[in-house]
């Protein structure tokens, strides 16, 4: 994942990664604008800074492209 997405440099998709657990969101965006890595982002921030077990988390998306980003993007990251 080489992505920018600090505050100056894509400021919507670094509230969406850093949102607080209690904050639900509906990513919607055009084709290739980093929602697959702003989801891996907030899973892994959940996980590692908000101490979320990963049973908890339910991530959906409607292609299995982005699916199985997303599970390889989390692959040896995740316990």
């Amino acid at each position: 994942m080489n992505r920018k997405i600090s505050s100056e440099d894509n400021p919507d998709q670094n509230h969406a990664s850093s949102a607080p657990t209690t904050e639900s969101q509906f990513l919607v965006a055009g084709p290739g604008s980093g929602k697959t890595t702003v989801m891996v982002l907030k899973i892994l921030k959940f996980i590692y800074v908000d101490d979320v077990h990963p049973s908890s988390i339910l991530a959906t998306t409607f292609t299995r492209k982005a699916a199985s980003d997303i599970k390889w993007d989390l692959s040896g990251t995740v316990p």
